[in-house]
């Protein structure tokens, strides 16, 4: 087996995430992960935060706010970057 590409996240991206899912107890948390593919992996250098827009269910399922997706979308066009996880 080879070894997979490292995903590099920052210590406070981490926290923000961990935070954000304690808010959002017992419903699922929500959120994109944004960065730049680099020779090793990808790394991660924003967080953006949805509502768990999901009809239904919403301590197992999630769903991310198409507005939010479709901005940042449209903002990583612009601007460059990945959406990564």
């Amino acid at each position: 087996m080879t070894a997979g590409r490292a995903l590099r996240i920052a210590s406070h991206h981490l926290a923000r995430i961990g935070e954000e899912a304690r808010i959002a107890l017992p419903r699922e948390c929500c959120g994109l992960l944004l960065g730049r593919e680099t020779i090793d992996g990808w790394q991660v250098t924003e967080l953006v935060t949805s509502p768990n827009v999901a009809p239904a269910d919403r301590h197992d399922r999630f769903e991310i706010d198409p507005q939010i997706l479709i901005a940042v979308q449209k903002r990583l066009r612009r601007e460059g970057g990945a959406m990564i996880g």
